[in-house]
């Protein structure tokens, strides 16, 4: 009877262990594919924003014929 027992808990143990590395080995697959994949509607952290020119426009002074350093200026303090 306490034979029995160990061996169930050895079978038990073992089909434990064989569904983690199976799961280990598939998550491993899934994260290369991932990797290998372009990136599709994802921002990853840290990345640009696409770049929009309605949105750059926005950001520069107005341009006065008269005043030609003060827009440069303008222009000169915009982020990059």
């Amino acid at each position: 009877m306490k034979f029995e027992a160990e061996e169930r808990e050895r079978y038990r143990a073992k089909e434990a262990e064989e569904r983690d590395k199976a799961r280990q080995a598939k998550l491993t697959l899934e994260l290369k594919r991932l990797e290998l994949s372009p990136a599709q509607n994802v921002t990853g952290v840290g990345r640009a924003p696409a770049f929009r020119l309605e949105n750059a426009i926005k950001l520069l002074p107005k341009f006065n014929k008269q005043n030609v350093e003060e827009y440069l200026i303008g222009f000169e303090k915009l982020p990059r």
